[in-house]
């Protein structure tokens, strides 16, 4: 999350960032050294509008064309693009609360960036929105498969919904690899367990072909589950 909440404006990442901070400086060694590392981008990197800034900092605020856009805590510069690039994480799962925070179109230009910039990412479809097919990595040949989702804040119903159709996704996609990576945006926040739900939901997955699950947006750890092979953590 490259950007900062309204509370530490000035003194957040997106502040240190501009102050020559190297936010990965103490991990991108342990990062490079793994086979492959997935990180979770929680934020949307957008061209910076210096005529809407409110704060007195040209640097600080973003052009979102929202309406009563105030401030939003997880947009970060475009121009942060090239901290992805050399962070060491060598996918990024963009399915969470926060990919739409500034419309469709200001996703569509972050996801051209990643593009041009070779900066894998998975968990979200141009043409569906919600991910059907999955992103495929070799290593040592050996298929990966990555599918991100979100169901964060939403109404019991819409999961339901969804639900039907990852398990449809998980299926298909265990089809075509060795490993199917399932990334799930969901749970209570600030809470260290899963509720109910998830761990129906986790059962699932890994009936229909999950090898690993792992979750976020609790900001706490929620235990973890390794039997038969398969790897679930509920919220890292």
């Amino acid at each position: 999350m490259l950007g900062e909440l309204l509370e530490n404006h000035l003194c957040g990442v997106r502040s240190k960032i501009y102050s020559g901070v190297d936010s990965f400086e103490f991990c991108r060694g342990l990062f490079n050294s793994a086979d492959i590392t997935i990180g979770n981008l929680e934020c949307i990197l957008a061209p910076i509008n210096n005529e809407s800034c409110i704060f007195g900092n040209t640097n600080s605020d973003i052009n979102c064309n929202l309406p009563n856009c105030i401030f939003k805590e997880c947009s970060s510069p475009l121009e942060f693009i090239h901290i992805l690039k050399n962070s060491g994480i060598k996918i990024f799962n963009l399915a969470n609360n926060h990919t739409l925070d500034l419309g469709k179109d200001s996703l569509t230009n972050m996801i051209n960036a990643l593009d041009t910039n070779n900066i894998q990412y998975f968990g979200y479809s141009p043409e569906l929105g919600i991910q059907t097919e999955s992103k495929i990595i070799s290593y040592n040949c050996i298929k990966f498969g990555f599918l991100g989702y979100n169901l964060a804040n939403k109404k019991q119903s819409e999961i339901l919904s969804l639900c039907d159709i990852i398990n449809k996704a998980i299926e298909n996609a265990k089809k075509d690899v060795n490993y199917l990576i399932v990334s799930v945006h969901w749970g209570n926040e600030y809470v260290n367990f899963p509720c109910e739900p998830q761990i129906s939901i986790v059962k699932e997955f890994l009936k229909r072909g999950a090898d690993i699950i792992y979750g976020h947006h609790s900001h706490q750890l929620q235990g973890f589950i390794f039997d038969d092979g398969k790897l679930v953590m509920f919220s890292m």
